[in-house]
């Protein structure tokens, strides 16, 4: 399809050296994000979580596709636009992002994200979304939106879950670093 110009390598924070970050990367660059939660490396919950972004096209512009680089901690389901595009298998596939293509609306896109994870050894262990999203135009140009705080984050999933027509229950998520 294109090439998003990302190669996303999937590192989790060392929650016990403490380099959980409060930043983005950088625009072009995807953060981890999290449902917010106090000490997010020592009392988060195991559970599933349900990341939300809308995607506007630019005016003039024509959305035709999307690629996909994503992971998560430790799993996931990916919809565009209340279409499943892909998923993981459980286990430790969180640590090999996978490249998934989709088409998308010419000018409004939901990417929706159920993202699991599994009891640790250790302290917390909530789950956590990295991705690299590759938007194509259908005049040859494209556009890269990443995982950070523009996402909006939701640990009770609702229902109508991957299009959730109400969304007072999703915050903003948490920006960790990468």
């Amino acid at each position: 399809m294109f090439n998003v110009g990302l190669a996303v390598q999937a590192r989790r924070p060392l929650w016990d050296e403490g380099s959980i970050g409060k930043r983005d990367t950088g625009p072009d660059l995807p953060s981890w994000i999290w449902l917010p939660v106090p000490d997010l490396g020592t009392n988060a919950p195991v559970q599933s979580v349900a990341f939300l972004k809308t995607f506007t096209t630019p005016p003039g512009k024509n959305a035709t596709a999307a690629q996909f680089i994503i992971t998560a901690d430790n799993n996931f389901t990916l919809w565009t636009n209340g279409q499943a595009i892909g998923a993981t298998i459980p286990g430790e596939s969180w640590k090999n992002a996978q490249t998934l293509n989709a088409q998308l609306n010419d000018s409004t896109n939901t990417f929706s994200v159920l993202a699991a994870n599994f009891p640790g050894t250790a302290g917390g262990n909530a789950a956590g979304l990295l991705a690299s999203i590759g938007i194509l135009y259908s005049d040859g140009t494209d556009d890269t939106v990443v995982s950070d705080s523009s996402w909006m984050v939701s640990g009770t999933i609702p229902s109508d879950f991957p299009l959730p027509a109400e969304l007072s229950a999703f915050v903003p998520v948490e920006v960790a670093g990468p």
